[in-house]
């Protein structure tokens, strides 16, 4: 197991999604037709790949004016030379696919959220190759398009959908229906990271994300390449340090989702509490705590590391709230926060998305644009970490105190049955705590579809060497 991080081994965008610097950004969804020429294209774009560097480090020359990053599906994989035996010891998840009927299940990627209707990532659309490209503005960003688009065109790669271009970062982050994104984010640290580091409340072993360290049970997760495919002078596994990718298109239907709040709460006005509610946070991002009737339009430190000890009963975070059912921190064991905080934290992902499509004029007024979130995540252990908050608290209608009801913001109400007729619902209910008298919401619908994803593998350095090399 490492001891330190070995940066110049990582791809970048393990350490950083790049925000500060990189405003927009563009994804190509690739599908390999030549895998000899593939390996040429890739050995070609080896020396433009950004690597992680130490945060005391100059950031090189190049990446001021754009990084890059570049990951694999278990078919692009399999394209660029790696055998059945190879491919055997990266995890089941990876080999089954995003939209194997199993993983399905799991992720309840049912209605219109199923495979069947998405616009890559299918049986229909399938992907070999995901290519991430980041500028500082608009119009480099389409110089590096053009120029990186050639190079690939001309290795056979071929494009399963046009790039999807994010939206352009404007200040903190915000998605579609007007929340800050990207709070709270777990911090990888490995055992010779200094001590206020590892001290930091959302520290979390990098073994979590990145192979080839010490995760959250003190040991490795199995490494991809493990005993099949070792590379370099050192015959290490293929796998160290590199990690898996999980990246889903989210499309969100804003006016709906507003509409729908305002009729539920009587007035605009208090739609804004109610969404708060449905959240768990303000649209500044602050936490909702109890007692609060307006958004308090500033962050405190404990607003990314609470642990909820404050807020059992969820009378200002409702216990079935988005923040709360993804990450539910010191209150999956009641009796006992400490153990239930060390739990929740072996289930952490390192979120890298952005937003994609126009903000809307005005929440209220449907305009026929496409819009939502690039949600992408990367972990060590899919079915332990993204799978598992998917399954185990987004969808699952019986999470806390709560009964027959899943996440209002992403949940899929089909994963409640009725105990008489056996037929899936097709709406869910939000339960607001409150003393004396809860609050039910009912008639909650999807406001949020899949319409696209799949699991990639994001190599280090020395295995994209390997796979150009062949």
């Amino acid at each position: 197991m490492n001891a330190n991080w070995d940066h110049g081994d990582i791809q970048g965008l393990v350490f950083s999604g790049y925000g500060k610097r990189m405003v927009v950004a563009s994804y190509h969804l690739l599908r390999i037709a030549d895998p000899a020429a593939a390996k040429a294209w890739l050995a070609d774009l080896l020396p433009r790949v950004t690597r992680g560097v130490p945060d005391d480090a100059p950031k090189p020359a190049e990446e001021q004016n754009f990084c890059l990053n570049v990951a694999f599906s278990h078919d692009g994989l399999a394209k660029l030379g790696l055998t059945a035996e190879a491919l055997e010891t990266f995890e089941l998840a990876f080999q089954e696919g995003m939209t194997s009927e199993r993983r399905t299940r799991i992720l309840a990627d049912f209605g219109p959220s199923a495979p069947d209707q998405w616009a890559w990532g299918n049986a229909a659309h399938p992907v070999d190759v995901l290519l991430l490209l980041f500028a500082p503005d608009v119009a480099r960003l389409a110089t590096l398009e053009v120029g990186e688009g050639a190079k690939y065109l001309a290795h056979g790669l071929t494009q399963v959908v046009a790039p999807i271009a994010t939206t352009p970062l404007e200040g903190a982050s915000r998605e579609h229906f007007g929340f800050a994104d990207g709070i709270s984010q777990p911090v990888p640290v490995v055992p010779d990271d200094d001590e206020k580091t590892r001290s930091d409340p959302q520290a979390v072993p990098a073994g979590e994300f990145v192979f080839g360290y010490a995760n959250a049970y003190g040991n490795e997760n199995l490494i991809p390449g493990r005993e099949k495919l070792l590379i370099g002078p050192a015959k290490k596994p293929f796998g160290t340090n590199g990690s898996y990718v999980v990246f889903r298109q989210f499309e969100q239907d804003v006016s709906a989702f507003w509409n729908f709040l305002a009729a539920r709460a009587g007035s605009r006005d208090r739609a804004e509490w109610l969404a708060a509610k449905i959240v768990g946070r303000w649209p500044s991002g602050a936490r909702v705590r109890p007692g609060q009737t307006a958004d308090p339009l500033s962050l405190v430190p404990d607003d990314d590391t609470f642990d909820l000890t404050d807020d059992p009963l969820g009378h200002g975070m409702p216990v079935g709230s988005h923040v709360r059912r993804s990450n539910p921190r010191g209150m999956q064991l009641a009796d006992d926060p400490k153990t239930s905080l060390l739990v929740a934290q072996r289930h952490r992902v390192l979120r890298r998305g952005r937003n994609y499509g126009p903000r809307a004029a005005d929440k209220y007024q449907p305009d026929g644009q496409k819009r939502g979130l690039l949600f992408m995540a990367l972990n060590a252990n899919i079915d332990r970490q993204f799978e598992f908050i998917m399954h185990t608290w987004v969808h699952n209608p019986v999470f806390g105190s709560l009964y027959q009801e899943t996440d209002p913001l992403i949940g899929d109400p089909s994963r409640i049955v009725d105990p008489v007729t056996f037929q899936s619902a097709k709406e869910t209910t939000f339960t607001v705590p409150a003393d004396p008298f809860r609050e039910r919401v009912h008639g909650v619908t999807r406001f949020v579809n899949v319409v696209g994803g799949a699991y990639f593998f994001l190599p280090g350095m020395d295995a994209l060497a390997a796979l150009a090399a062949g």
